[in-house]
């Protein structure tokens, strides 16, 4: 096995997490030796989330939510690509749960989707954005951006996430953003949301 540098897991929760699932996939989830875990509450995400990655250690961080899951390997599969800043598939909870992958930013700070239909089968590609689902990210990007990390309110039309506005100072401060097509990640719901793969396209079960 590859050996990479450790780092910090920031996990998104409440007080406890929330779905069995979830910590079933946290528990099992393979990570170099010497990381380490940071949970951080969800009354104030943005602020949260920068006094996680203040108080980091290692050389990256991995951002997940307590309502997705993920298979052991995905952490490992993430930092094999040694890009400044990679994410998974996920899906939306809500039909018709096409990927969160956004292929381009206007000018007036608007994301569009990648088409389903469009986007590649397999493959590292770069990108606009998309979900802060298992969003890693290296520590040499965030020490290039400066804290805070994580502000709301800044992007104009409806794209107004903190971990979208984030993704764009990425791109800003000159830094690709990519998404691994074959790493995928669940969204919880009733039952998990997983990216299918076709010859006909992408799809979700």
């Amino acid at each position: 096995m590859t050996e990479h540098p450790p780092g910090t897991i920031l996990v998104i929760s409440g007080d406890l997490a929330r779905y069995t699932a979830f910590t079933m996939s946290f528990l099992a989830v393979v990570k170099p030796q010497g990381s380490t875990s940071s949970w951080v509450t969800s009354a104030d995400i943005a602020e949260n989330l920068n006094e996680g990655i203040r108080h980091m250690t290692g050389e990256w961080v991995w951002i997940l939510g307590d309502d997705h899951v993920f298979h052991p390997d995905t952490l490992l599969k993430l930092l094999a690509h040694q890009v400044p800043a990679v994410f998974p598939v996920c899906c939306h909870r809500k039909p018709p749960c096409a990927p969160i992958i956004y292929r381009e930013q206007t000018t007036d700070g608007r994301y569009h989707y990648w088409p389903p239909a469009d986007l590649p089968l397999s493959g590292l590609i770069q990108v606009a954005g998309g979900s802060g689902a298992g969003f890693l990210v290296q520590r040499y990007v965030l020490e290039a951006l400066g804290d805070p990390w994580f502000e709301v309110g800044k992007l104009s039309g409806r794209h107004l996430e903190e971990d979208t506005y984030f993704q764009q100072k990425i791109r800003q401060a000159g830094y690709p953003i990519s998404c691994d097509l074959d790493t995928w990640i669940g969204h919880i719901t009733p039952a998990a949301v997983w990216p299918v793969r076709t010859e006909q396209g992408w799809s979700a079960q």
